[in-house]
């Protein structure tokens, strides 16, 4: 082959490899999908959360009912999935991060229930606020577990799109909408509830980023889905509560839902924590609450207000500015996770360990 030759085929392939130039979309989405599967994963919560409020409102059937059967779906997903993909330690997974697998799993079903508790005694608008504090609280945690950098500039924007929640929810705690029709003592001991709720959430995040990308995301979620499934079954058996199977195949099609689209809302949710700092990532948490009012306008019909509108603009602001806010690369090297460990969502890469 001649010089000229080479000196063209050497410049063809410098072309074919040059970097996505960072003013063009392609790059602007490279380098911020976990945040991006984050935020879908929250328009997936969002239907999750309307076929459990639809169904609630046609039966009485339990929350922990609700929590086994949908984790119940998760699980057998999970292991379907992982067994014909052939996914390494699938069962148990990776040696080094199994204690991790089974914190994660444990703190996760109480950071669930905690919400379903809360909202047997609070109004859905405290609950909701209350609730959204965790993106700020699983920030402060990354900060000092993970030493994972939390800037001024997320707490501001957390902040900003927790006053849009507020806006939106207008809790009867803040704006004394009257006397609640619950007793005070299990108003307050649901509020507690809801703050360690709170934590627990926020501590399960911090779980899965301390996990990082040393386990596949369904091998987290499997553990989850079977630590909720077998606590939920234990304590309605403990417990005796009386269970209420579907009356129709409505209910049938709702608790089928609510399965599926939780599994896809964990699967989204993990991935999306695996790639992107705790307190940057937790702040796309906001928008399940924009994508629930174009739920309520398109199931329900119910059109939102001005202080809605408003609330969302505040949430989908704030969501913007952590996305086009970049950390620096001095503080972004302190994240003790092992992230380099693999590039795809669900790309299987062997190594001795099994993770991916």
């Amino acid at each position: 082959m001649s010089t000229k030759d080479s000196e063209n085929s050497l410049a063809a392939s410098n072309e074919q490899t040059a970097p996505t130039k960072p003013s063009s979309p392609v790059f602007i989405v490279q380098e911020n999908v976990g945040l991006l599967l984050i935020a879908t994963s929250q328009i997936f919560f969002s239907i999750m959360n309307l076929c459990a409020k639809l169904l609630t409102q046609r039966t009485k059937i339990h929350a922990l009912e609700i929590i086994f059967v949908r984790m119940s779906i998760t699980w057998i997903a999970c292991l379907l999935f992982m067994y014909l993909t052939q996914i390494p330690d699938f069962l148990l997974g990776p040696k080094p991060v199994r204690g991790l697998l089974v914190l994660r799993g444990t703190v996760g079903f109480f950071g669930l229930f905690g919400v379903y508790y809360s909202l047997m005694y609070l109004s859905l608008s405290d609950a909701t606020v209350i609730t959204f504090l965790a993106p700020l609280f699983t920030g402060l945690l990354g900060r000092c577990i993970l030493n994972e950098p939390f800037t001024k500039t997320q707490v501001l924007a957390g902040l900003v799109s927790l006053s849009g929640v507020v806006i939106i929810a207008r809790p009867d705690t803040f704006f004394f909408r009257g006397p609640t029709v619950k007793p005070l003592q299990h108003h307050m001991v649901a509020v507690l509830v809801a703050f360690v709720c709170i934590f627990v959430a926020s501590a399960a995040y911090i779980t899965v980023r301390a996990i990082g990308k040393r386990a596949h995301p369904l091998i987290s979620i499997n553990y989850f889905s079977l630590m909720a499934m077998v606590i939920s079954a234990l304590a309605l058996g403990i417990l005796q509560i009386p269970v209420h199977l579907p009356g129709d195949w409505i209910d049938t099609g709702y608790l089928f839902l609510i399965g599926v689209a939780g599994f896809c809302a964990q699967l989204l949710l993990t991935s999306g924590l695996q790639r992107v700092a705790a307190g940057r990532g937790a702040q796309m948490l906001y928008i399940q609450e924009i994508s629930s009012l174009t739920l309520e306008k398109v199931v329900f019909g119910t059109s939102p207000d001005i202080w809605s509108i408003i609330g969302a603009m505040l949430i989908l602001g704030g969501a913007i500015w952590v996305a086009v806010t970049k950390e620096s690369p001095q503080k972004s090297k302190k994240t003790p996770l092992h992230d380099e460990e693999c590039d795809g969502l669900l790309i299987q890469e062997r190594t001795p360990q099994g993770s991916v």
